[in-house]
């Protein structure tokens, strides 16, 4: 099943503090984890963001879905083409408890 819940690659800017991460710059291995790859957007600029701070890194993605139809392929992955809801998705049924729960 291909979805097209994402299909539309929305700006997004990816930071992170460097000062927390600033230990780790002289590393020359990353894996980047995400739940889902459905357009790849989203991992790209997030692995866009680590390549220009760790300029010398490999850097890998494991994910739980990969859509085909994306336009960043992935390392690793548990499902194809599957679309996963968890508690965490906007789509979840339970989303708006899980978020009280977790702001809690």
């Amino acid at each position: 099943m291909e979805s097209d819940y994402h299909n539309v690659n929305s700006d997004r800017k990816v930071s992170f503090d460097e000062n927390i991460y600033k230990q780790y710059q002289n590393k020359t291995k990353i894996l980047l984890v995400d739940d889902s790859v459905d357009s790849g957007n989203s991992i790209k600029l997030s692995k866009e963001a680590l390549k220009n701070y760790f300029s010398k890194a490999e850097i890998k993605t494991a994910v739980f879905n990969f859509m085909t139809k994306s336009t960043e392929k992935v390392d690793y992955y548990l499902y194809q083409n599957t679309m996963i809801c968890g508690l965490w998705s906007n789509d979840s049924k339970e989303n708006k408890k899980f978020n009280q729960l977790y702001n809690n």
